[in-house]
């Protein structure tokens, strides 16, 4: 039943998100035109459940690689004006409708990984979060959009202090979903999103923060360290 309804949702909500897209994309091109030489859509390969490659789109933000930048920190400058608005507001997301449409992703999900992370992600304990179906919106990617964003540019805290946390997430996700819990995720995005957009910088850490970092001082405790 559940796995029913969430592809349904999935479809309509899809669709919905493919209109949106269509609406904005002469404006959204033009910015990305005019910001930086290049396609308007950025393409990547991602795995997807029981590690199934797919392509996944988004609207690219970044400046092509002519490899002048090097690590986290200076690939952050290769970010344009434009894409900043655009991964600000996530409208840069908002082609992978065509992903949530096909079904390689759902609304909601752990976020799908490159290829080149998979492995280091998803390994031993949570090798169980690529038996489901990646999304848009998950526990992680909203910590990371809170927290996490502001830290990427200094690479050792970032790995440090929200990597583990961002991977504990999506675990505590596959453990706990269902219908009750993607509709508090998207409720909980929609209103993220429209805070990040009107100026706030601040968040309180989520209750889920808690509890897995709880679950990870648990585990360093016993000796037992994640892989």
């Amino acid at each position: 039943m559940y796995s029913f309804v969430k592809r349904a949702f999935d479809i309509f909500f899809g669709c919905l998100l493919m209109l949106a897209m269509i609406v904005t994309y002469p404006f959204v091109a033009l910015g990305i035109k005019l910001s930086s030489p290049g396609p308007v859509l950025y393409v990547s390969t991602r795995i997807g459940k029981d590690g199934k490659p797919f392509r996944f789109y988004k609207y690219r933000s970044m400046h092509l690689d002519n490899g002048q930048f090097k690590g986290m920190s200076e690939e952050q400058k290769r970010v344009f004006t434009v894409g900043k608005i655009l991964r600000k507001t996530k409208i840069d997301e908002l082609p992978q409708a065509l992903n949530v449409v096909k079904g390689d992703i759902s609304v909601v999900g752990p976020r799908p990984m490159l290829t080149t992370n998979v492995s280091k992600m998803y390994g031993g304990r949570y090798a169980s979060v690529l038996r489901v179906r990646p999304g848009l919106t998950s526990y992680a990617s909203l910590f990371d959009y809170t927290h996490g964003d502001a830290l990427v540019a200094q690479r050792e805290v970032y790995l440090s202090t929200i990597v583990p946390i961002k991977r504990e997430l999506e675990l505590y996700y596959v453990e706990r979903r269902g219908l009750w819990t993607d509709t508090k995720l998207i409720f909980r995005t929609a209103a993220i999103i429209l805070a990040v957009v009107f100026g706030k910088k601040n968040f309180a850490y989520p209750p889920e923060y808690y509890e897995v970092k709880e679950r990870l001082e648990a585990l360093e405790e016993r000796g037992q360290v994640p892989v």
